[in-house]
């Protein structure tokens, strides 16, 4: 993002895929980027590939926030709702075909309609959408994959046709697809280890602490250059507030507390004046909050585009319509409980969260089958390492 300028935004179409959750991420780590929205069926305003109006209503909603320098379509469907991808012609269907369609090439199309003209022009700005290197013979020789191919082959011509026009109103804008794979056609091996993520995650702060040579100074909930930042606690509960730029700190003040005259005052007016003075500004803030009931605050604050949320105890959490919706916990049959609760991957592959096929296995639930299917052991063998204490065998049933 370096060709980019400084103070740049960014807009994610379809954050709660991993590819578009991982870069909302790393694009808030940035401190070059001033802001970061994101678009999903959960956000507010909403937007759903499967319902076209919405995008149209995202677009209109958030163009007072823009203009836009990094725009991203991470939405990609592989399996549709009956299956797949299809290996044979005999698998094709109606329903898969315009399912592949509707979130691979049609919804991203009409995010190009509405999305693009909210590009900066005179500046650098890039509008990038998730696709696949797909539309030629020879780039398949297994052949299937009809509709996720043919929807994706459609998605790359819509780009390179409106790349045309988008450089005539907008001559420093560059269109790209993202594709998934390298030259060569083949996928990479990825090793991930916890303790470069905990490395990496510090971000900027990380960078800091190798300039300083020591430790930076810890701010908690607070971050250390944007003021005001953090966890604070409204009338009736805890919110989080991120107000990442001057045009929010003033829309804050005006529209969220009814204070205008904070940031009329000089010392506050920028963020680095409220930083720098984020010992007096800040203790104004929170006794403002508290008098102010979190849901209220919360909505004013969705209603001029600050980011924001309610902070939810964990069991409020784990029942709450978001999680739900998510499709994060399932009740699974289980042969002691009953029923069990089991967590689903947090990860989606294509758009789709992995099934729950069954729950955690009692103690030695699938030993006799596991040793008797791939090291073909027989009954009486089993017994004789039951007998020793060697494994826990369950009872075998009828």
């Amino acid at each position: 993002m370096q060709s980019l300028p400084t103070g740049y935004q960014a807009l994610i179409l379809g954050a709660t895929g991993a590819i578009g959750g991982a870069l909302a991420a790393q694009l808030a780590a940035d401190p070059r980027c001033a802001q970061v929205v994101v678009l999903s069926r959960q956000s507010t305003p909403a937007m759903d590939f499967e319902q076209p109006q919405s995008i149209a209503t995202a677009a209109k909603a958030l163009r007072p926030q823009g203009p836009w320098h990094l725009i991203v379509v991470a939405t990609g469907m592989l399996s549709g709702p009956t299956g797949g991808p299809e290996k044979r012609l005999t698998d094709l269907n109606a329903t898969h075909l315009a399912a592949s369609f509707a979130t691979n090439t049609i919804g991203p199309a009409l995010a190009l309609a509405h999305f693009a003209p909210q590009l900066a022009k005179g500046e650098r700005s890039l509008l990038a959408v998730l696709s696949a290197k797909v539309g030629s013979i020879g780039d398949n020789r297994l052949g299937g994959w009809y509709s996720y191919r043919a929807s994706k082959a459609a998605l790359n011509m819509l780009l390179k046709t409106a790349a045309i026009e988008v450089a005539r109103t907008h001559p420093q804008a560059v269109l790209a697809a993202l594709y998934r794979r390298s030259r060569n056609g083949r996928g990479r091996q990825i090793e991930l280890a916890l303790y470069d993520c905990g490395i990496t995650i510090n971000g900027y702060y990380a960078l800091d602490a190798m300039l300083l040579g020591h430790d930076t100074q810890r701010y908690g909930n607070a971050h250390p250059s944007i003021v005001p930042y953090g966890l604070f606690e409204a009338a009736d509960g805890p919110l989080i507030i991120g107000v990442g730029n001057n045009r929010q700190f003033e829309a804050f003040c005006r529209h969220v507390i009814d204070r205008p005259d904070i940031f009329e005052d000089p010392r506050y007016a920028t963020n680095v004046e409220r930083a720098r003075n984020r010992l007096e500004v800040l203790p104004m803030l929170k006794q403002i909050i508290a008098g102010h009931p979190r849901q209220q605050l919360l909505d004013r604050m969705h209603a001029v585009g600050i980011p924001c949320g309610e902070v939810a105890g964990l069991h409020e959490a784990l029942t709450s319509q978001r999680t739900q919706q998510a499709g994060m916990f399932h009740q699974m049959p289980h042969p002691v409980a009953g029923q069990t609760w089991v967590f689903a991957p947090p990860y989606r592959l294509d758009g789709q969260r992995l099934p729950i096929r069954n729950a955690p296995p009692t103690l030695g639930e699938a030993t006799r089958e596991v040793l008797q299917q791939l090291l073909s052991m027989s009954d009486a063998q089993l017994q004789a390492l039951k007998d020793k204490g060697v494994l826990t065998l369950p009872e075998q049933q009828g």
